[in-house]
């Protein structure tokens, strides 16, 4: 994975007139007895319409709304007087204290887990296959198999079985969310893109949060059940048997919370992202009827767009 690829944050004076045209739209706006009339998340998040006509609202968006939060808060209020100081308090203080290990930042995650030979060294050995997932899907959603966005992302993890107890719905979009790059300008055409989907390194990155977020056997496990591999693990030992599966997800022991990454008695990283590589692969694919003799670890370009029709259905979900 590149991290020179990531690019870097937007510049001083973006920032300084996103702080301009918060002030404006708020001092400007109708007055302070409207503001004790609402909550300030909703003040804040109805002022802020997204470009789109959506119910979401993009990063920019989002960063405009925490702004406007801040001046509510503490400016109005007369708490305070600099915007930049309110909005410092707001996101160190208040926030932090809140959120706890789930806010640690992105790169702390990059530089202990995914940028590490080790890891590098799974995700290269399974290149090809993950590459023509990440083809296929990509591909399937219109991104000529460059990038790969939030549905298709999602999609597949549906399609896999994946969301459930062990990886929520929401720790899925996290995983997606925390691996998009940084673009110079999101408003532009390419940088919206580039902000709102993943390129190839930007799924690896994903799956090794999934690697840590997902429930895994230990090969202490695997050996036990007599299989040979996690793959095999789920497939013969675990998903043949509802209530055994659902209980082995539901145990918590063999897998972290959001924004910790270690899990105590576990298998080292690059061990877990080695075994849903082969798992993801292996559950592909038996879906395209590969019997357990037939399964080889390896997917081709034909292989993928006979599984996205047979799964077709998991990517309609919201």
């Amino acid at each position: 994975m590149n991290r020179e690829e990531r690019l870097s944050e937007e510049s001083p004076d973006t920032r300084g007139k996103a702080k301009q045209i918060s002030m404006k739209a708020v001092v400007g706006g109708p007055g302070r007895g409207l503001f004790r009339a609402q909550t300030l998340q909703r003040i804040a998040l109805t002022a802020t319409q997204p470009q789109d006509g959506s119910k979401s609202i993009d990063r920019v968006e989002f960063l405009f709304a925490l702004v406007k939060v801040a001046i509510l808060k503490y400016i109005i209020s007369g708490a305070m007087v600099d915007v930049s100081d309110a909005l410092e308090r707001l996101l160190s203080v208040e926030l932090r204290a809140k959120l706890g290990p789930s806010l640690t930042p992105p790169d702390d995650y990059r530089q202990s887990v995914c940028y590490t030979e080790a890891v590098t060294d799974v995700l290269y050995k399974y290149k090809p296959s993950l590459q023509a997932v990440f083809q296929g899907l990509s591909s399937a959603s219109g991104q000529t198999g460059s990038l790969l966005s939030m549905n298709a992302w999602l999609g597949l993890m549906r399609a896999l079985g994946w969301i459930g107890p062990d990886l929520t719905l929401r720790e899925a979009v996290l995983s997606f969310s925390w691996s998009r790059m940084l673009v110079v300008d999101g408003q532009k055409v390419r940088g919206h893109l580039k902000e709102t989907h993943l390129p190839l390194e930007g799924f690896f990155e994903a799956l090794t949060r999934v690697a840590v977020l997902k429930a895994l056997p230990t090969q202490a496990e695997i050996d036990s059940a007599g299989v040979d591999d996690c793959a095999d693990f789920f497939l013969e030992v675990l998903e043949p048997y509802p209530d055994v599966y659902e209980q082995f997800r539901k145990v918590g022991t063999n897998r972290a919370e959001w924004g910790l990454r270690d899990i105590p008695g576990g298998d080292p990283i690059e061990v877990r992202v080695e075994f849903l590589c082969r798992l993801l692969i292996e559950k592909i694919e038996q879906q395209i009827g590969r019997t357990p003799e037939e399964r080889d670890g390896n997917l081709t370009e034909y292989e993928l767009k006979k599984w996205l029709k047979e799964v077709e259905g998991s990517f309609k979900g919201k």
